[in-house]
This record gives C-alpha cells, sequence and structure tokens, in this order.
C-alpha cells in the first residue's frame, strides 16, 4: 500500500510539474503577444497622427493592415467589456481598437475629409 501511494505522489509530481512549465508558457506567449499588440496599437497611433497632422490620407494598404489588425482586438476587448462590470480598462482598450478600427477603414471611403466637411 505504501509503495503503491509513493508511486502514485511521484507520477502526480511529475504530471504537475509538466502541467505548470506548460502554463507557464502559455502565459509568457500570451504576455508576449499583449505587449507586442500594445507596441503595435501605439505605433499605428503615432502614425495615424502623423497623417492626420500632416491632412494626408493612409495607403490601402496600411488601411488592410490596421483593420485586420485592430479589428479583432476590438471585438476581444468589447466582450471582455460587456463582461466586467467593475473595471473600465477594457473599454477604454475596446475605444482604442475601434478608432484604430476605423482609421484603417477610412482609406476605402471615397470622400476626402475637406469635402464630407464642406
Amino acid at each position: 500500500m505504501k509503495r503503491s501511494i509513493l508511486i502514485l505522489a511521484i507520477m502526480f509530481g511529475s504530471i504537475t510539474d509538466h502541467v505548470y512549465a506548460e502554463v507557464r508558457k502559455v502565459l509568457l506567449v500570451i504576455g508576449l503577444v499583449g505587449v507586442g499588440a500594445i507596441v503595435v496599437d501605439a505605433s499605428m497611433t503615432a502614425w495615424d497622427i502623423g497623417m492626420l497632422q500632416g491632412g494626408q490620407r493612409a495607403s490601402r494598404r496600411h488601411g488592410i493592415f490596421e483593420t485586420a489588425f485592430a479589428l479583432p482586438q476590438t471585438l476581444i476587448f468589447t466582450g471582455l467589456a460587456r463582461s466586467s462590470s467593475d473595471d473600465n480598462k477594457p473599454l477604454h482598450l475596446a475605444v482604442w481598437a475601434a478608432a484604430l478600427t476605423t482609421h484603417g477603414i477610412w482609406p476605402f471611403c471615397p470622400l476626402t475629409p475637406r469635402q464630407i466637411s464642406a
């Protein structure tokens, strides 16, 4: 009996070590993806501000990239904002991603900003 308990403890210990190692890897990947997304979002925001200040329009290629990158974030953060009642951080991130998505769609609009404001 003691021997079978010892064998089970050894097996369970090695399984939990393996699970913890896998969880650490997953958390590391999630963290790196999150940091990468924030860096790309900040870069796109800076690029967008520069384009708007210069009165220029982004290329369609840039619009496709920006929309393809920001739209999933908008959907994810909107879902998180709807599910969390206490924290506004997902809502702020959803608004930021939605602004990037909107700016990504903007190059496909046939009108220029001057035509719209006139």
